[in-house]
């Protein structure tokens, strides 16, 4: 093989792949934003105090628990309707 064919298709495929980590990155972001608004939501509908921040450390485990239940709940019921409109 020549090695500018080799060459190419390296650095081909490097850009392929760092392309990918990118739109891994991105979407990853887009995850976390929605649980986090998620977490917000379902908190004030529990009437657990998250003026201070999101991070769980500032809650109970037994207010953590809730609202990660009701996550769940939330996340599984979504989970269903997308299976139902396939």
């Amino acid at each position: 093989m020549n090695i500018s064919i080799f060459l190419g298709y390296t650095i081909f495929n490097y850009k392929k792949e760092v392309n990918k980590m990118k739109s891994n990155a991105k979407q990853f972001l887009q995850n976390t934003n929605y649980l986090n608004s998620l977490k917000m939501e379902i908190s004030s509908e529990l009437g657990i105090n998250t003026t201070n921040s999101i991070v769980p450390a500032n809650r109970t485990a037994k207010e953590n628990g809730r609202i990660g239940g009701q996550m769940t709940k939330k996340l599984v019921e979504l989970g269903k309707q997308h299976l139902n409109s396939i």
